[in-house]
């Protein structure tokens, strides 16, 4: 037997009585065996939110890459920036980036 819930709760078989057999012209209970309501119920409420759950995840990757990009967009601007400053302060004879021995 599979172990995904999903799975198993398809495979499951409802042994029910129809309560109602005289109704339905039958002189004693029926069993009714087939595949159970609930069960074919919550089957597809869990893959409905496994679809949804996935979505989200794919979501947040994407959000994830974007924020990466962006991040590394900065950095190199900022270095550029401190690119650029060093070569106006060595132009002026500035000493503010001389490294710390």
């Amino acid at each position: 037997m599979s172990d995904d819930i999903v799975t198993q709760l398809r495979n499951h078989i409802a042994i029910t009585t129809r309560m109602h057999y005289a109704k339905d012209g039958f002189p004693e209970p029926v069993f009714v065996h087939g595949p159970s309501p609930i069960c074919q119920e919550a089957a597809d409420e869990i893959e409905r939110l496994r679809k949804e759950r996935d979505e989200a995840r794919r979501e947040v990757c994407r959000g994830e890459a974007m924020l990466r990009l962006q991040r590394n967009r900065v950095h190199r601007e900022s270095e550029e920036v401190v690119r650029m400053a060093k070569e106006i302060a060595v132009e002026r004879g500035w000493d503010c980036f001389k490294e710390n021995s």
